[in-house]
């Protein structure tokens, strides 16, 4: 993988409220009228728990239980994560609210956005999905506002409305991303020694080195190349690090002959007790020369070794030598995304 898959939100460099904090104060300039009683602004306090079912429509609006569930898991993950749920913008039609969306900043200055789909349509008004387009401009203009670089949403492969609202909002259909697993072997063979390869993990003095490897393997990469240049490489490193829980043991620089050839960042996630590759990639001139097997056997050998459950990966859907190399290496999929994505305009 030449670049980073969008991740699940983790948590802000700021402290953010709870569920149950006030709201900030509302501004004036930030509301903006539409149609003779239609109101988009930002969320108040007390609507907090009528937004929620809305990012889980229509997908359970045929079962409730289904919904409700879905609603308590993603409160339980809000007020693990530290998402502030404040910072929601809201469509209001004759007072009652139909649409939402929010944005999630993260360390490495992105954010990640929910949103709901478009109102129901009604006789008088058949298309009401300029409601749920202004609630993400708004919501992404303050995502940029706050320095984020760029903001993903990641939707169901056939979540068709939401994907043409999300467009008409500005943001472009990325890629579809595929989430793949292996069950690590307790008797995986150990590897030949090769003399002409080593492995350095990752220290604060050679924080300079992992950065000046990972900028290089970004070049013609064939994962998100649509990612490349949008941050700071200082940046991209934060997200990685942010993406579970950081063990600098796992962060490996592959040498070959004695040069660093390529990196290979592992992740615990200890909800599920797996271990993510979160970053793996070669420097142009050191590809092509079986180096991708071996970085991904080495990660496979890790994960078995320290007996996490599973190994976890997502892959662009364009990247076909990578997605054959996970294949041969038995790992399957078991997830499929659409990833959207929106840029400050110039």
């Amino acid at each position: 993988m030449a670049a980073p898959p969008p991740k699940p939100p983790a948590r802000t460099d700021q402290q953010h409220p709870s569920l149950d904090t006030p709201a900030p104060p509302q501004q004036k300039k930030e509301i903006t009228a539409l149609r003779p009683g239609d109101i988009v602004r930002p969320i108040r306090t007390h609507e907090i728990q009528q937004t929620l079912p809305l990012f889980f429509l229509p997908l359970h609006d045929h079962a409730d239980k289904t919904l409700r569930q879905a609603v308590h898991a993603f409160r339980q993950l809000a007020r693990q994560q530290h998402y502030d749920l404040s910072q929601q913008i809201v469509a209001l039609r004759h007072d009652r609210i139909v649409a939402a969306c929010l944005c999630i900043p993260q360390k490495g200055r992105y954010a990640f956005a929910l949103t709901s789909t478009a109102p129901a349509p009604t006789p008088t008004d058949p298309d009401l999905a300029y409601l749920t387009v202004e609630t993400i401009r708004q919501s992404t203009a303050r995502a940029f506002k706050h320095n984020a670089c760029f903001v993903q949403i990641l939707l169901e492969t056939d979540d068709k409305d939401r994907r043409d609202i999300c467009c008409r909002a500005g943001f472009q259909p990325l890629t579809n991303l595929i989430y793949m697993m292996r069950i690590p072997s307790q008797n995986t063979p150990s590897q030949k020694p090769q003399p002409h390869l080593a492995w350095r993990a990752y220290q604060p003095q050679h924080h300079q080195l992992f950065k000046d490897v990972i900028k290089q393997t970004y070049l013609q990469s064939l994962d998100c190349p649509e990612l490349e240049n949008l941050r700071d490489m200082e940046d991209v490193i934060t997200a990685h690090r942010a993406s579970g829980q950081f063990d600098p043991a796992l962060w490996q620089l592959l040498l070959y002959r004695k040069q660093p050839a390529g990196v290979l960042l592992l992740t615990p996630q200890n909800a599920h007790h797996s271990l993510d590759v979160t970053y793996m990639g070669l420097c142009p001139q050191f590809r092509k020369k079986g180096l991708s097997s071996l970085l991904m056997q080495h990660a496979i050998d890790l994960a078995a070794q320290l007996q996490y459950q599973a190994l976890t990966l997502a892959v662009d859907q364009r990247n076909t030598p990578a997605r054959k190399l996970y294949q041969r290496l038995n790992f399957r999929e078991f997830l499929r995304r659409t990833a959207l994505l929106a840029r400050p305009k110039p």
